[in-house]
């Protein structure tokens, strides 16, 4: 069982410090951000079929989502 204890690593002053600067306050306007472009109720709609129940909902705008999509397929790194 001890081997899947750890014990957390000792942070040194310069790095115990670095969580209390502006990072959480930029998250958090960013969350708030985020909000207010969703403020309005989305609309949903339904897909239904034979054992099929599927409700969805259009977020982006199809260039938003193009470039989305994109930044993504960039990134992704494939294992096949």
């Amino acid at each position: 069982m001890d081997k899947f204890v750890t014990r957390p690593r000792k942070r040194s002053a310069v790095e115990a410090d670095e969580w209390k600067t502006e990072e959480p306050l930029k998250k958090y306007k960013e969350e708030c951000e985020v909000e207010e472009d969703f403020s309005q109720p989305i609309p949903w709609q339904k897909i239904e079929a034979e054992g099929l129940d599927c409700d969805y909902s259009l977020l982006f705008d199809k260039e938003e989502a193009d470039y989305f999509f994109n930044q993504l397929e960039e990134e992704v790194e494939y294992f096949t």
